[in-house]
C-alpha cells in the first residue's frame, strides 16, 4: 500500500494518524474520508495489511516511549489542571500573553488561537480534572453508598424488604441500570 517513494497515501496517511491518536479504527475510517457505513470494514482491512499495521505498531511504540510518566506524575499533571489559573499567562498587570509562561507551563493549556482581536487560550477542563482526582481516591463508587446504608433498612421500588445478603447485589445491579450513580 505504500507509493514507489515509501509513503503512504494520503487517505491511509490520516487514517494511521487518526488510529494511534484515537485508538479507534472506525473513528479514524471516518476522519479518513470513509462513508460511517463501511468505515468499520474499511478500517478492518487496512489494520490488518502488514505494511499499515506494522506503521501504526511503530508509531503506538514511538508515542508509548515519549509518554511514559507513572502514576504519580499523571496525578500531579491532573491536580495541576484542576487548580490552573488563566493570569499565569498573562504578564503582569496587562492582558499581554507572556511566552515564556506558556513555554514553562503549557501543559496546563488545551489551545491557543490568535484571533483578529488578540489570542485565546482555552485551559483544560477544571471539572473533568477534578473528576479524575476523585475516582483516583475512589470517591465515587457505589460501595460508599453501601457502607452508609449498612444496618439500615433497605426497601426495593416494590415495597419489599431486602435482606443484608441481597443488599450488595440489589444496589450494584441499580448502579449497572444507572439508578445509582
Amino acid at each position: 500500500m505504500k507509493k514507489s517513494d515509501g509513503s503512504f497515501s494520503p487517505k491511509h496517511e490520516v487514517f494511521i494518524s487518526e488510529y494511534v491518536a484515537t485508538l479507534n479504527g472506525s473513528e479514524a475510517a471516518r476522519r479518513a474520508g470513509s462513508p460511517a457505513k463501511s468505515a468499520a470494514n474499511y478500517a478492518s482491512r487496512l489494520l490488518t495489511n502488514p505494511e499499515i499495521k506494522a506503521e501504526v505498531d511503530k508509531r503506538i511504540a514511538a508515542r508509548t516511549v515519549q509518554t511514559k510518566m507513572s502514576a504519580g506524575e499523571i496525578i500531579t499533571r491532573i491536580e495541576n489542571q484542576a487548580t490552573a489559573d488563566i493570569a499565569i499567562f498573562l504578564k503582569p498587570g496587562t492582558l499581554e500573553l507572556d511566552p515564556e509562561m506558556v513555554h514553562e507551563f503549557g501543559h496546563l493549556i488545551q489551545s491557543i488561537i490568535l484571533t483578529k482581536d488578540g489570542w485565546r487560550i482555552r485551559m483544560y477542563d477544571a471539572q473533568k480534572a477534578l473528576e479524575l482526582l476523585g475516582k483516583t481516591k475512589a470517591l465515587f463508587v457505589e460501595r460508599q453508598v453501601l457502607e452508609m446504608l449498612e444496618g439500615m433498612e433497605v426497601i426495593d421500588t416494590d415495597g419489599q424488604e431486602i435482606s443484608n445478603q441481597s443488599t450488595s447485589a440489589s444496589f450494584s445491579a441499580s448502579a449497572d441500570r444507572g439508578l445509582i450513580s
